[in-house]
């Protein structure tokens, strides 16, 4: 909750450019967890063959829908900024 209301505070930022380098490092952030917890439960998978515990394929599970979340989050922030910024700067033909 306090992830959402920090992404609408910065929504309203008046400097887009640090909407858009946040939201460029959320998609780093994401993209790193997504390599990290992935590695982890292929390294797993292929020195056991199979999770034991079903909770421990569960929160591989989990773990990847977050890092996908933060991802996509991130995505929404760098295209919300960049948009900003682009309609900031108006056209000299207009």
């Amino acid at each position: 909750m306090r992830s959402g209301i920090g992404i609408g505070l910065l929504s309203g930022a008046k400097n887009k450019k640090v909407i858009t380098i946040v939201g460029a490092v959320m998609i780093v952030i994401g993209i790193g967890g997504m390599i990290a917890v992935g590695s982890q439960a292929a390294d797993i998978l292929s020195t056991r063959g199979v999770f034991g515990n079903p909770d421990l394929a569960r929160s591989y599970f989990y773990g990847e829908y977050v890092f996908l979340f933060v991802m996509v989050a991130g995505l929404a922030l760098t295209i919300f900024g960049v948009v900003s910024m682009q309609r900031k700067k108006k056209p000299a033909s207009q």
